[in-house]
């Protein structure tokens, strides 16, 4: 009879049962036991035990060792490299300064937000000379209106069409960025940068 060295029981029958291509029911049989037998022990409630658990060793020991993990393969430098110029070719369009025609829409976004910092300022501003020289009510209440009016322009301008396309430019730049980053650290590790 020969001795079988013990391998870890953990995962032992569903090693077995796949390398052997077994269903449940047909490894019981190979072990003299129950299917539900078999369920229990790769479930982990109730491992086998006796001769159904000395005969899975036998069978165990039929099955190679499972090899040493091959190293991740080293991704081909060719795809790596074009992508890698291209997104370089974008970040360096990118930076390339606004044509004309398209400055002032590129402006808009810095001009609300100074129009808004301005106009948060006003009633401040405006009651610091109202010390001096007050309005009469009527007036007060148009210039509060018009404030309010200066105020919820100023609000709604930054969302508008230049905003979103310089929101949607940043998150280019950085998504290149990023990619650049990665696909830099991929050539490295391939030998090629």
């Amino acid at each position: 009879m020969p001795a079988f060295a013990p391998r870890p029981r953990h995962g032992l029958t569903e090693t077995v049962r796949a390398h052997f291509g077994l269903s449940q029911q047909a490894l019981a049989r190979l072990l003299g036991c129950h299917q539900a037998t078999v369920a229990r022990d790769e479930a982990g409630q109730l491992p086998l035990r006796g001769g159904a658990a000395a005969r899975l060793d036998a069978l165990a020991a039929l099955v190679p060792e499972a090899p040493e993990p091959a190293p991740p393969p080293v991704p081909d430098p060719g795809p790596l490299r074009t992508r890698l110029a291209a997104c370089r070719h974008a970040l360096a369009a990118l930076a390339r300064p606004v044509p004309p025609g398209r400055q002032r829409a590129a402006a808009q976004p810095a001009a609300a937000a100074r129009r808004l910092a301005a106009a948060a300022a006003v009633p401040a501003s405006l009651a610091a000379a109202a010390v001096r020289y007050p309005l009469p009510p009527g007036r007060a209440a148009l210039q509060a209106g018009q404030w309010a009016l200066l105020l919820s322009e100023a609000r709604l301008a930054p969302s508008g069409p230049a905003a979103a396309a310089a929101v949607l430019r940043d998150a280019r730049h950085a998504g290149l960025l990023a990619e650049v980053a990665v696909l830099e650290a991929a050539l490295e590790t391939a030998g090629s940068g």
